[in-house]
Formats: C-alpha cells, structure tokens, sequence
C-alpha cells in the first residue's frame, strides 16, 4: 500500500487476511513514508533540488493516515501492536 492507495478500508483487508491466516504471533511491516512534501525551492537530501518522491503530496496522505483516530481504532480492533524493530527479535 502506497500513497493514496493507503487507505483505511486497505489496511483492513489485509488485516483480515492476516487474522484469517494466523496460527501464532504474527509480524507484519507496513512500509510508508509519511512526512510533508518538500519545497520545489529547496534544496533535497544531498541533491541540489527535491526529488520527485519527496515533494509528492502523498507523504502528507499518509501522515494523515497514520495519525488519524481512525487508524488507532482500527488496530486497537484488530489487537494489533505497534513496536520498533528492536522489539521484534
């Protein structure tokens, strides 16, 4: 799931499909990249200007998302757990 196919009803499905197929603890990423787009004007991470990717409007979606009550809800539904790597292993 990426940008504005990182909606809530996504999320659920694959929540469901990970509930419907566990037999233990399960591990899962949800890889994102939230954040709020760059300005055209300044400069990038070690570039002269912003990549495409970093002035993308979907950064701020996903951050959205992601601090959204109803993203909380969500996993607090589905029991899920949020942790660092660290954690994990």
């Amino acid at each position: 799931l990426m940008g504005q196919e990182f909606t809530l009803n996504n999320i659920e499905t694959c929540l469901k499909i990970l509930v419907q197929n566990q037999t233990e603890h399960i591990f899962a990423e949800l890889m994102c990249h939230p954040g709020y787009p760059s300005d055209p004007f300044i400069g990038g991470c070690g570039t002269e200007q912003p990549d495409e990717f970093s002035q993308s409007i979907d950064r701020q979606y996903e951050f959205d998302i992601l601090s959204s009550d109803h993203l909380k809800n969500l996993l607090e539904n589905y029991n899920v757990q949020l942790s660092i790597y660290d954690e994990i292993f």
